[in-house]
């Protein structure tokens, strides 16, 4: 099977998205820890001032880097992929305390997918199929990618 990871379309590379109150969410997400998270399911997010400008960019895309590993996403694919992929949970954001149109993707490492592979090993990692890449291409989301060697 191909394995493909992605990259935003048109965010500077260096910005990334950081996540406030980090700790119980990084539990949740990654580890799969502290179900504390579910009683206040939405994830506060923030950003270096440095990156105000680019921020217009940032929004043009509907994949979106995190600093914590976290996958975030647009409405756009949180929309249509809640609905393909029942084993994918999508959580909505906050940018600076205000609401936004980001959800952060939740993948139990334990169910399978045919579209968001989360390695076992590597509680960071996630891996996308070539369904995925397809619905990237059908829907004409603004998402860059590569195949993984």
């Amino acid at each position: 099977m191909k394995k493909f990871d992605l990259y935003p379309k048109y965010a500077d590379r260096k910005f990334a998205f950081f996540i406030k109150g980090q700790e119980r969410a990084t539990d949740f997400f990654k580890f799969d820890l502290n179900d504390k998270f579910l009683k206040y399911p939405i994830l506060s997010l923030d950003y270096d001032t440095e990156f105000e400008d680019e921020m217009l960019n940032v929004f043009k895309d509907d994949y979106y880097y995190t600093a914590s590993g976290i996958m975030l996403f647009s409405k756009n694919v949180s929309n249509i992929l809640s609905v393909m992929d029942q084993n994918s949970t999508f959580y909505s954001c906050h940018l600076k305390n205000n609401p936004v149109d980001i959800f952060a993707l939740y993948k139990n490492v334990e169910l399978q997918s045919e579209y968001v592979i989360r390695d076992p090993t590597e509680s960071t990692s996630y891996f996308f199929s070539e369904l995925f890449i397809n619905l990237i291409e059908e829907n004409h989301w603004n998402i860059n990618y590569y195949e993984l060697k």
